[in-house]
Formats: structure tokens, sequence, C-alpha cells
């Protein structure tokens, strides 16, 4: 799947709050060449392990094996944007909600190549 070439621009918007999945899932479209922009997702590579307590169903993080990519490097460290959304002022997220702007970075990012 290349993101790029499908006549559709995907993009994945992540945070330092991402973590596991949520680190994984921007790191799995970024290797598919969808552009990642936000901030950098904080890490985490433990695959996820489904179980159940006292009969409720939960999902945890496993401690028994890691995501990894082809060559066996790790996505525990986080991944890198193509785009920082991130501010100084008193809500550093507020880019996050600028449609405009969004559009404006993924135009740039696409138009690129």
């Amino acid at each position: 799947m290349t993101c790029t070439k499908s006549g559709s621009n995907y993009a994945v918007l992540t945070s330092s709050k991402s973590f596991s999945c949520g680190n994984a899932y921007p790191w799995f479209m970024h290797e598919h060449d969808a552009m990642i922009l936000g901030q950098k997702s904080y890490g985490g590579a433990c695959a996820i392990r489904k179980g159940s307590v006292g009969g409720i169903g939960i999902q945890c993080s496993a401690a028994t094996s890691a995501t990894i990519f082809d060559d066996g490097s790790s996505v525990d460290f986080g991944c890198p944007v193509d785009a920082d959304l991130m501010t100084d002022g008193n809500n550093p997220y507020e880019n996050f909600y600028d449609l405009s702007l969004i559009s404006q970075k993924m135009n740039e990012f696409f138009a690129a190549g």
C-alpha cells in the first residue's frame, strides 16, 4: 500500500500522548508514505495482548513481544512528524484543530511528492 499513489493522500495526526498502539499506527502509516503531522508520538513497542479479568475482556501491552521493523530496529522511540503543529501559546495543541493549516501542510507535503 502506498498512500500517495492511490489517488488519495492520507495523513496521521499524532501527539506525545500517543503510546503503544497509538505509536504503532503512525509508524505503520509512515512506512507506507502517509504524512505524519502534529507532535512526535511518545513511543512504546510492546505488542498488544488480549485477556480477561473476572470475565471482563481487557487489552494490555505484552511484556514478551515487541513491534519491530524488518531490519530489526524498534519503534519504541516514537514516530517523527513531517509537519510539527505544536505552538508555544496557552494551548500548545491549538493547531491540531486548525483545518486550514492542516490542509496547507498536507498540500505542501504531497505536492513535493
